[in-house]
């Protein structure tokens, strides 16, 4: 049965996913499908077709797509049979080997950053505003978890999806300007809610290191990224935070 790694790439263009895609078939042959609008450019479309990339094609443009994009997974994976998925960030996500590979894969699978809710006033903000004080008094001291990548077999995947449309129906946050808000979904989900199969992993665990948040002594760089006890970590998200423009670009280069 086929893996999959399915994303959302609206709005973007070939130079904004070169990095993602490059290094994920490096060590990876199974299928992608990238979410994108049907004005996609030329330049970029003849870029997912050689690099042999699916398109699901919907006309939600701009940052809508933060929180309809799990509705569109959601009716995708249900039409669909495949064994293991991630759901995934697109325009900061870098591999380093096939992530479908790791021997601590499980049932539904999310990843911690280095630091926790509270130190972040976005995260803190979201939750506060869809859940109210109380709610985040119960969760502030929990890591903040990214919704940027989440990895599971197919069954784990669509209960994820499923609680996160939930929420999406029923906890609203109305802004013009601030997305992002499905983290706050995302968070209370995965430390509110006890009756999802998962596992959470820190940045050292050598699986996903969500790094935007981290501090370069955290990690080991070299010709790739590494942990603290020197094991490669098989996919690098939030790559491109302006702390590691010095460090990261010479990886790059290296790893694709």
């Amino acid at each position: 049965m086929t893996n999959l790694v399915l994303g959302s790439a609206t709005g973007y263009n070939k130079s904004h996913i070169y990095n993602f895609v490059k290094s994920l078939r490096k060590y990876y042959s199974d299928d992608i499908f990238f979410i994108v609008n049907n004005n996609i450019d030329e330049t970029t479309d003849i870029f997912l077709n050689e690099n042999k990339i699916s398109k699901i094609i919907t006309n939600v443009k701009g940052k809508k797509i933060q929180k309809e994009r799990y509705t569109i997974y959601l009716d995708f994976l249900e039409k669909k049979n495949y064994q293991k998925i991630l759901i995934t960030d697109v325009r900061d996500v870098l591999f380093q080997n096939n992530p479908f590979n790791n021997k601590n894969f499980s049932n539904l699978n999310f990843f911690l950053e280095d630091k926790i809710i509270e130190k972040c006033p976005y995260n803190s903000r979201w939750i506060n505003k869809l859940y109210g004080s109380k709610i985040y008094k119960e969760i502030k001291h929990h890591q903040i978890s990214c919704s940027g990548t989440v990895f599971g077999y197919k069954d784990g995947i669509i209960k994820y999806l499923n609680r996160m449309l939930y929420h999406k129906k029923h906890f609203k946050y109305f802004s013009l300007f601030n997305f992002g808000y499905d983290q706050g979904w995302h968070n209370f989900i995965i430390h509110k809610e006890k009756n999802l199969e998962c596992k959470k992993f820190d940045n050292q665990s050598g699986f996903v290191a969500t790094i935007g948040n981290s501090n370069i002594s955290d990690f080991v760089f070299s010709d790739t990224i590494k942990t603290k006890k020197g094991a490669v970590i098989d996919v690098i998200h939030q790559y491109d935070r302006k702390k590691f423009s010095n460090i990261i670009p010479n990886i790059i280069k290296k790893i694709i």
